[in-house]
C-alpha cells in the first residue's frame, strides 16, 4: 500500500497509513500539538489564579470600605404590643446579619470548572450556575454585600458572567 501522504510514492509502514518518514513527521507534529494545549492549559489556569485573586483583593477592599448603617434591637415589655415600655436596647454596629454570595452562570464555563476545583467556598448554585460564598468572617450582610459585588464586578470586567446577591439571616 503507498503512503497517504500526497506526492509520496514511498511504502506504508505497519498498520499506519504513512510510510516511515512521514508516519515519523506526523506523530512529531502531534506531540508538538499536544505540547501547545498543555502549555494553553497551564496559561489559562495562571490567569484564572490572577483573576481570582484581582477579585478576592477589589472585595476585601471595598468591605474595608464599607460602613454598614447600624442596626437597633429592641425588646418590649409586652412582646406583642409596640407601644408598650422598652425593656432592652442594644445596638448592633455591624447592621443586619446575613448572607451573601456570587453567582458565576454558566456551571459549565472554564472558570466555573476551575473554581469548583480549586475554591473551597464553591458550589452549585439552586436556581443554576456557581455559587461563590463571601469568606468574610463577619455577620454584617452588608460588609458580604460590598466584597460581593467587587468580586463580581472583576469578573464582569474580566467577560465572565457574573452577579452578586445576598439574604438576611
Amino acid at each position: 500500500m503507498l503512503c497517504a501522504k500526497p506526492g509520496c510514492a514511498s511504502d506504508t509502514v505497519g498498520t499506519s497509513k504513512y510510510c516511515r518518514l512521514h508516519r515519523d513527521e506526523a506523530h512529531m507534529l502531534f506531540v508538538e500539538r499536544i505540547k501547545a494545549s498543555e502549555k494553553a492549559r497551564v496559561e489559562k489556569v495562571e490567569k484564572f489564579i490572577r483573576l481570582h485573586e484581582a477579585a478576592d483583593r477589589a472585595g476585601n477592599e471595598a468591605a474595608l470600605l464599607c460602613r454598614p448603617v447600624p442596626m437597633v434591637v429592641v425588646q418590649h415589655a409586652n412582646s406583642f404590643d409596640d407601644k408598650s415600655p422598652v425593656v432592652y436596647r442594644e445596638v448592633v454596629d455591624g447592621g443586619v446579619c446575613g448572607f451573601a454570595w456570587v453567582v458565576v452562570r454558566p456551571a459549565t464555563s472554564s472558570f466555573s470548572r476551575w473554581a469548583m476545583k480549586n475554591l473551597p467556598r464553591a458550589s452549585k448554585n439552586y436556581g443554576g450556575g456557581l455559587c461563590l460564598w463571601c469568606p468574610l468572617s463577619t455577620q454584617s450582610m452588608e460588609i458580604k454585600e460590598a466584597y460581593c459585588e467587587a468580586y463580581a464586578k472583576v469578573l464582569r470586567e474580566a467577560g465572565v458572567s457574573a452577579h452578586a446577591q445576598s439574604r438576611l439571616d
